[in-house]
This record gives C-alpha cells, sequence and structure tokens, in this order.
C-alpha cells in the first residue's frame, strides 16, 4: 500500500494521502498507525515529501468498542418482544405538538401496531386520523423530560389499547421521545 502511495504522490504533486496500518511495536504488541503524506512541491523533478505518523491505537479501541455495543443494542433492539419507537415530535410555529416522525421502529412494533414500514415518515401521514392525545403526550415529554406510563386507545390503529411508557430520549432540543 505504501508503494502505490508514494508512486502516486510522486506523480501528483499537490496531493495528500492518508493510511492506516497495523504494525508490531518492538515489545511485541500490535499497534494502529495512521501516516499522512503530503507532496510539497509542485514540480515532480524536486520530490519533496512530508510525512507525519502517530499512533492511533486508542481510537482504534474505542470505535471496535463503540461497534460492539451498537451491535448489541441492534441483536436487542430487534428481538425484545416489546414494541419500540424512537419518535422525533414535530411542533407547529405556535410550539404546539402536531405530528411526530418515527426514527427507529423494532418488529415488535410493526406486529403491536400495525404500522408498516413507519422509519422515516410521520404518524399523520400513516394516518390522518390519529386521535390528539398521543401527539399532546408526547408533546409533553418531549418538552419537559418527565417520562409517563399511561394506557390509551388507537381507534384509527385497529382500535387497540397500548400500555405506554415514553419517555424523553437525546438532548431536549432533539424533541426525541422513546
Amino acid at each position: 500500500r505504501y508503494e502505490e502511495a508514494f508512486e502516486e504522490l510522486a506523480n501528483a504533486p499537490g496531493l495528500s494521502i492518508r493510511l492506516e496500518h497495523r504494525i508490531r511495536h518492538k515489545d511485541g504488541t500490535w499497534r494502529w498507525v495512521e501516516g499522512t503524506f503530503s507532496s510539497l512541491f509542485d514540480d515532480p523533478e524536486v520530490g519533496g515529501l512530508l510525512a507525519t505518523v502517530r499512533d492511533i491505537t486508542e481510537r482504534k479501541r474505542a470505535e471496535e468498542a463503540l461497534r460492539a455495543s451498537e451491535e448489541k443494542y441492534h441483536s436487542l433492539f430487534e428481538s425484545i418482544d416489546e414494541g419500540f419507537c424512537i419518535v422525533e415530535v414535530v411542533f407547529d410555529g405556535a410550539g404546539e405538538p402536531v405530528d411526530y416522525r418515527f426514527l427507529e421502529v423494532n418488529p415488535a412494533f410493526e406486529r403491536h401496531t400495525g404500522l408498516r414500514d413507519a422509519t422515516g415518515r410521520r404518524m399523520r401521514e400513516l394516518e390522518p386520523r390519529h386521535e390528539e392525545h398521543w401527539f399532546e403526550t408526547y408533546g409533553r415529554i418531549a418538552r419537559t423530560g418527565e417520562p409517563e406510563r399511561f394506557q390509551n386507545a388507537a381507534e384509527y390503529l385497529g382500535g387497540r389499547v397500548f400500555d405506554v411508557y415514553a419517555f424523553r430520549i437525546g438532548a431536549p432540543g432533539e424533541r426525541k421521545v422513546a
């Protein structure tokens, strides 16, 4: 990889290339390094090169830990039998909640609600007649950050009655409720 990068730099003045690579440290451990290589001169005959290399092992470890955590979350999210969703509450110009957009839903949510392909869509798009109490409740939770447990009917979702625990997720300004 490095040979190809140096050849490319030699033939393209002004170019900068970044590479990540594993190396064995003198103590026998494996480390990750990031090298940045830049052509210094516009004249390829001069052949100047600036190289910087830094140890990025801790960053790589943190990325791997995050990836493992995301995989665990995703597995749990997809397999639980409780319906779960994250919505972004939509407020009008007067600050009143008027709709919400589904950001994430799990398969159980689809089974329990009957709403298909909801991710990315607004509730009023999926069911324009949906009862106002849903918008009011989620709007209140998004604003105050106070979680609520409640039971409410959804007549236009097949007359289902839902037992819900809803709470704000993320920063207050994100207006997200799970």
